[in-house]
């Protein structure tokens, strides 16, 4: 697939509709950087606000204890405006456009291609080897919330690519 540069992003020319994409999600990183954000560091975890966010459809019903993660690919990580990173990330279900403040912790760069377990508020997982479950709460502990919107933690499904947990703000979920 071909690609052209245009104004600080690599747009793909595969259609009108990644165009459109790509414009949603700058609109969002516009909106998104316009809103103040306050920063306040409890013992251990950060707290960050963020813009207010409606809460969108998981792709998969409720994890129940013990039961996998949804699994989403990394297709696009984009560092937007005003220390913004946007990460896409997918499957056969759907899309969703997640965003971090660069400077958080938790705000990892995820490697695109590779496959991650979707860490939500209802997840309550056990990795294998793991003597507590994976929970959202767990992964905000040790990096950061997202108050004012759904917060979104990602982890890496190959223990050979695990690195830091990653946390990230809901901007929008898209169904296939």
């Amino acid at each position: 697939m071909a690609s052209r540069v245009h104004k600080f992003l690599l747009v793909p020319d595969s259609g009108p509709t990644d165009i459109r994409r790509l414009l949603m999600m700058a609109v969002l990183i516009v909106f998104t950087c316009s809103c103040s954000s306050t920063v306040t560091k409890p013992e251990h975890a950060a707290t960050i606000q963020t813009p207010s966010s409606q809460p969108s459809p998981n792709a998969q019903p409720k994890a129940q204890d013990g039961q996998e993660p949804e699994i989403v690919r990394v297709e696009r990580v984009i560092n937007g405006p005003h220390q913004v990173k946007v990460v896409l990330v997918g499957n056969k279900n759907g899309q969703y456009s997640l965003s971090c403040d660069s400077d958080a912790e938790g705000c990892v760069t995820p490697t695109p291609g590779v496959d991650y377990y979707v860490i939500t508020k209802d997840t309550n997982w056990r990795l294998e080897g793991a003597t507590e479950p994976m929970t959202l709460k767990f992964i905000q502990d040790f990096t950061v919330s997202y108050n004012k919107a759904e917060n979104i933690g990602l982890v890496a499904v190959d223990v050979n690519k695990r690195g830091r947990v990653a946390i990230y703000w809901l901007n929008s979920w898209t169904g296939k």
